[in-house]
């Protein structure tokens, strides 16, 4: 047994992850930075995710199991975070992996800088193939100078995520919202933010972030998509206007908020538990909705997609934007 103090404790919660776990665990094993702890979190799985992780517990005495009732991520996190002995604190999933130089780099930067928060990119592997999301070198000594960049980086989906970064333990000052059923991550990184000062973002994408489940919750549709978009981007905005003094509209350019805006209406629309007549309502219902209107008009440069709804919301043509998706939905069926 370890008798001192690791510099990083890696957090990974496990619940029925049998299939991926071991190439997850191998990943964190290989790294080249040695100095860590590595807490795997069963979070009362029904596979054999628990025997998997005892069996890497005894062979590496840096792994230590911690078997626990099903609470969902955001308890395990917390969990994991109370458990945790390390200086800092790294996430990962154990569906996903890293590359053997992905500590080391994080490690290096967060001590050579001195900072209170690394950013770094990843890379995603989805349906067989690879895109790597990799961020520019930037160091931002406060948070007044951060400002500037939060919506940059916030759009390109650097900050809403936990395991593209590495924190200061005695830095996370609120753990993961309990009940929080989407944007448990962006809320967890917004709390910690505000409290740090100088924040770093590497130009590395060494973790590997696999989407291979079609299934995944993300996937489908929920009634209250549109109301919890809705409130996630109140939070960020309030942030935004509290945390960094980014009080003036025209500075909240939330690309990301109209992109899952259309994400609800594409699932809104390929929903067989829906009638015809209720998805019509609903879209005519979101595109009258005053901020969702006004999160258009602030946004100049958007992608194609948000380009052309931009178009049809300012027209309030609720039933072109159904024909559409029903036209993409009926397409993307066809290709499966």
């Amino acid at each position: 047994m370890r008798n001192r103090q690791p510099v990083v404790s890696i957090i990974v919660p496990v619940y029925n992850g049998e299939k991926t776990l071991p190439r997850c665990v191998n990943s964190i094993c290989r790294q080249n930075f040695t100095d860590y702890e590595l807490l795997l979190l069963n979070d009362g799985s029904e596979d054999d995710s628990l025997k998997i992780c005892q069996e890497f517990c005894e062979r590496d005495e840096r792994i230590r199991v911690i078997d626990k009732k099903k609470e969902g991520v955001s308890a395990t996190r917390n969990r994991g975070i109370e458990e945790a002995t390390g200086k800092y604190i790294q996430f990962i999933d154990c569906d996903d992996y890293v590359t053997k130089d992905y500590l080391e780099a994080l490690i290096k930067n967060m001590q050579a800088e001195q900072c209170d928060l690394i950013i770094a990119g990843y890379t995603r592997h989805k349906n067989g193939r690879m895109k790597q999301k990799v961020p520019k070198c930037q160091v931002f000594a406060n948070l007044k100078t951060f400002s500037y960049a939060f919506f940059p980086l916030y759009n390109q989906c650097l900050i809403s995520t936990v395991w593209n970064k590495l924190y200061k333990k005695e830095k996370i000052v609120e753990g993961f919202p309990i009940g929080q059923s989407l944007g448990e991550d962006l809320l967890f990184n917004l709390s910690y933010i505000k409290a740090c000062e100088k924040i770093v973002v590497m130009e590395q994408a060494g973790y590997q972030y696999c989407i291979e489940n079609k299934n995944s919750l993300a996937m489908q549709y929920r009634e209250d998509k549109f109301e919890k978009t809705m409130e996630l981007h109140k939070k960020v905005l309030a942030f935004c206007k509290e945390s960094l003094d980014l009080k003036k509209e025209k500075q909240w350019k939330d690309i990301t908020f109209l992109r899952e805006i259309r994400l609800a209406m594409k699932y809104l629309v390929q929903a067989k538990q829906v009638s015809k007549l209720e998805k019509r309502k609903k879209l005519e219902e979101w595109i009258k909705n005053e901020e969702v209107r006004n999160a258009y008009e602030r946004c100049e440069k958007l992608p194609k997609p948000e380009c052309l709804l931009k178009i049809l919301i300012r027209q309030k043509q609720s039933n072109l934007i159904y024909i559409i998706f029903r036209i993409f939905c009926n397409s993307s069926a066809r290709q499966e």
